[in-house]
């Protein structure tokens, strides 16, 4: 489904960024998988590497629609997902966090 994903983002077909965010969402899904295995700090660092690249993905959408792509794969869902995503999991962490500094406190 390739050319039709890039058709809608509005990208040309075949451009080399489709397999760079694959790989890149497969990383991280990866991590996110192992971060059950290796809780502590491990939680932390995955949650930070997601949300640098979906924040930084939301900054280049926003980058391209002031350059006139307002393309719907481009400027609609995924564009909100890539600011609400990190912002859910960055508040969870940081409830978890507190809830885990209190439960040290007892």
């Amino acid at each position: 489904m390739g050319e039709r994903i890039a058709a809608y983002i509005g990208w040309p077909a075949g451009s080399p960024f489709q397999l760079e965010v694959a790989v890149a969402n497969l990383s991280y899904g990866v991590l996110g998988i192992l971060s059950w295995r290796f809780r502590g700090e491990f939680w932390t660092a995955t949650i930070l590497g997601f949300s640098i690249f979906y924040l930084g993905a939301a900054y280049i959408h926003i980058m391209d629609m002031f350059r006139g792509n307002y393309a719907p794969g481009n400027v609609g869902a995924p564009l909100y997902f890539d600011i609400i995503l990190p912002v859910l999991l960055l508040g969870l962490l940081a409830a978890y966090k507190v809830v885990v500094k209190g439960e040290s406190r007892v």
